[in-house]
């Protein structure tokens, strides 16, 4: 065969052959696309049924008033108010009229169920005292004539109160109740677990709340010049 006839057949060839490859690069550019498209549809699919199917949704935000804490999930609606954190220097000014000085605290739960819901809400939730600074001076034996005693209530009205009278247990030892439901933590530096595990519910279409109360007290002595630092508050259970 004629080398030049030869050459161009072999050219014919191989523009036959490139010829179909680029037919199949153009057919991949549609389906890469098409594969792209639907991969980006999934995944806004998936983002948006996540959001909708969430658990739960924990919103916490600090004012100066305290903290409020939002739960929200396909079930139930769960809000807590905790107005329970001071720091303060008691002096011998901090007290009125010769008085003892007391230190009131109340926070909330309230549990708040569906309309939608095929059974009534039900939660748990722990209430701690958090001592963080005591100057005050621990007693050998615990007394009622303590220079700080503290007790605890909870209600569901605010009105008719309910007063904790058990041994209540701290980071390290436990503290018993004196008359009066009062428990002394002068010079105690920990976290008094005052409920653990406690138990809310509330029925389908319906709403429950809870107070709780921190009454501190501090005894009017002579030359009072203490540092006491505190946060009494709800905290919700992730696990309930």
């Amino acid at each position: 065969m004629n080398k030049k006839v030869a050459k161009i057949l072999l050219k014919q060839h191989d523009d036959s052959e490139d010829l179909e490859i680029k037919k199949m690069a153009y057919l991949k550019v549609p389906f890469q696309k098409f594969l792209l498209y639907t991969l980006i549809l999934l995944f806004f699919t998936l983002l948006c049924s996540s959001i909708l199917i969430i658990s739960y949704h924990i919103k916490s935000s600090r004012t100066n008033f305290g903290e409020t804490i939002e739960i929200t999930n396909l079930k139930n609606n769960v809000l807590i108010i905790n107005n329970g954190k001071f720091d303060e220097k008691i002096t011998d000014k901090s007290f009125e009229n010769d008085n003892d000085l007391t230190i009131e605290k109340i926070n909330t739960i309230t549990l708040s169920t569906n309309k939608d819901s095929k059974e009534k809400g039900i939660i748990k939730f722990n209430v701690k005292y958090e001592i963080s600074e005591n100057d005050f001076i621990k007693n050998e034996i615990a007394t009622n004539y303590s220079e700080l005693l503290v007790r605890f209530s909870y209600s569901f009205d605010n009105d008719n109160w309910i007063y904790v009278n058990n041994v209540i247990s701290t980071s390290d030892s436990n503290i018993i109740p004196l008359m009066g439901n009062y428990y002394d933590i002068a010079g105690l530096n920990t976290t008094l677990h005052i409920a653990t595990n406690y138990e809310l519910t509330a029925d389908i279409n319906d709403s429950t709340k809870m107070y709780w109360r921190a009454e501190t007290i501090i005894r009017n002595k002579k030359n009072t010049n203490n540092n006491l630092g505190v946060n009494f508050k709800i905290e919700y259970k992730d696990n309930a």
